[in-house]
C-alpha cells in the first residue's frame, strides 16, 4: 500500500488561506476565479463554498 494514501487531507476554508496569504476575501476570490477559468479544480462542500488543501494554498 501506497504511504501517501495514508495521510489525511487537510482542508482550508477561505478565511484561513486569505488570512495566511495575508490578502483580502475579494483578492483570493479573483485569483481562483483566475485558476478556475484556466482549468483548476477546488474542492467543495456540501454548500457549495471552495475549500482549499495545502496544494491550493
Amino acid at each position: 500500500m501506497d504511504p501517501s494514501q495514508n495521510e489525511i487531507e487537510i482542508l482550508y476554508s477561505p478565511g484561513k488561506v486569505s488570512d495566511t496569504l495575508k490578502v483580502k476575501d475579494s483578492t483570493l476570490r479573483k485569483y481562483c476565479g483566475i485558476l478556475k477559468n484556466a482549468g483548476y479544480r477546488f474542492s467543495k462542500n456540501n454548500r457549495g463554498h471552495r475549500q482549499y488543501t495545502e496544494k491550493d494554498v
